[in-house]
């Protein structure tokens, strides 16, 4: 089988080499990247059409999956895993089938058929040829991987012509590939203590994210499970330094799948763009499934954590500072419109502009700047506040889905100098899609703000609700 992988038709190819074809063919590469999939994705969906942005979507996360997975059941060299000067670019992961091959089949074949234009018969075969003989330029793939990308992005392909204009197709595509995606499971352990183990996921949100879970639906989590997290996240947020993060989990009514807190790290920014990028390249994640980890990866991301967890129970919160005339949760008179459960140490508040069908902030008394500040009492009583609310919501009105989300600092989206646990939920499961991705939207570049009477209508409908 060897003669597959014979490197001399790759050499032969790159006898082409110029500085121009170099420099072209690299950028050729944006087009098997995510950052290519979200501007598509949102540019059919916001620009063209909205279905064909979903339908796009969904078929998009399955021929990533299906793509994974024929890897690894293969497990066919790269050109430059036999051959390292052949590497104009290199990836750590299985040669066969090729992705960008059979993504480039599929986006040509979608092209044709939803474009109206005669040019779409010269774009799409271009768009084959030229992303296809990239892949062998850059010493990324042999001839074979293209055939192999070229029989998967047909088959693919028939999968969407057959059920695309369909509704029950539109149905089959998001449940295969939110199915496959919610299966995903953790490895490569980096804690494992009483009740909790912290690890590194099979998709991440961002590079050195990791996943804190016990195996149970949030509902099930002790009072110990909330107390054990929270050092757990103290002490990656002290590992990381002054880095911004977020914290992420969402639960699902009817599902199985147990909760798992994602611990998201941010790059410190220097300009807004940069930040909102940034944001909206792990709300994309969110939304649509995160990167895959492969052993090269979780080898490399779990050196790193090394000693982040030795010392656990020495970690402690840093010195509440901060500016509190900057904070609104310290304001006397936003506290008392907003408030629907008040505890001990935290209140719960109905969000000013909110951005789900319910939108809650679980905030503490005194003024933390963010989460290293936040002591275990008050996350703790956060948290069972949490649960509580999620509990009385599914008792009282349509709940289907729940998001929650803490950040920290600007760069992950903390919008007030004060830490708050965000507690979003949705009515119904067919409105999970979009609604995630229009809140997620809303959080990073703002929502409309609720009128006096709206919100006070629903901070008395909750409070109702939370002292029944």
């Amino acid at each position: 089988m060897y003669h597959l992988f014979d490197p001399s038709f790759i050499q032969s190819v790159q006898s082409l080499r110029t500085p121009f074809l170099d420099r072209f063919f690299i950028f050729c590469n944006f087009f098997d990247t995510a950052t290519f999939a979200i501007l598509l994705i949102l540019s059919i969906g916001v620009f063209v059409n909205r279905k064909m942005g979903i339908r796009l979507a969904f078929i998009l996360i399955l021929s990533a999956l299906v793509n994974k997975a024929l890897k690894y059941t293969f497990g066919m060299p790269r050109p430059h895993d036999i051959e390292p000067a052949l590497g104009i670019l290199t990836a750590n992961t299985p040669g066969f089938p090729s992705g960008a091959a059979q993504n480039s089949l599929l986006l040509c074949g979608i092209l044709i058929k939803e474009w109206s234009n005669p040019l779409k018969w010269i774009v799409g075969p271009l768009y084959v040829v030229v992303i296809s003989f990239s892949r062998m330029y850059l010493g990324l793939h042999f001839p074979i991987d293209l055939i192999g990308g070229f029989v998967s992005g047909i088959l693919l392909l028939s999968v969407y012509l057959l059920f695309s204009h369909k509704k029950t197709g539109v149905i089959l595509m998001a449940s295969t590939a939110a199915a496959a995606l919610a299966g995903s499971s953790a490895h490569g352990a980096l804690y494992s203590g009483q009740g909790l183990e912290a690890a590194l996921p099979d998709y991440q949100y961002a590079p050195h994210s990791f996943v804190i879970q016990n195996g149970q639906r949030y509902e099930e989590w002790t009072a110990d499970d909330h107390r054990e997290s929270y050092k757990v996240m103290m002490s990656a947020a002290h590992h990381f330094e002054s880095r911004p993060f977020l914290v992420y989990g969402e639960e699902h009514i009817g599902s199985s799948e147990p909760h798992r807190w994602h611990f998201v790290p941010y790059q410190t920014t220097s300009n807004v763009v940069s930040r909102y990028w940034q944001q909206l390249q792990v709300a994309f994640r969110v939304i649509f499934g995160g990167t895959s980890v492969d052993e090269q990866m979780e080898t490399d991301q779990s050196a790193s954590f090394e000693g982040a967890f030795d010392h656990m129970e020495d970690t402690l919160p840093e010195h509440s500072t901060g500016e509190k005339s900057r904070d609104p949760f310290c304001n006397d008179e936003v506290v008392e419109k907003q408030t629907v459960i008040e505890g001990k140490q935290v209140r719960v508040l109905y969000d000013i502009r909110p951005v789900g069908d319910t939108h809650f902030l679980i905030v503490p008394k005194a003024h933390r700047r963010d989460f290293r500040q936040l002591t275990e009492e008050e996350y703790a009583e956060a948290a069972q506040l949490s649960q509580f609310v999620i509990r009385k919501l599914r008792e009282n009105q349509p709940t289907a889905n729940v998001y929650m989300m803490h950040k920290t600092q600007l760069d992950a989206g903390q919008s007030i100098p004060h830490w708050h646990f965000h507690l979003i939920t949705t009515d119904t499961p067919r409105s999970d899609f979009w609604s995630k991705a229009g809140f997620l939207w809303r959080m990073t570049f703002g929502a409309a703000r609720l009128d006096n009477d709206e919100l006070a209508r629903r901070v008395g409908l909750y409070k109702r609700i939370f002292d029944s």
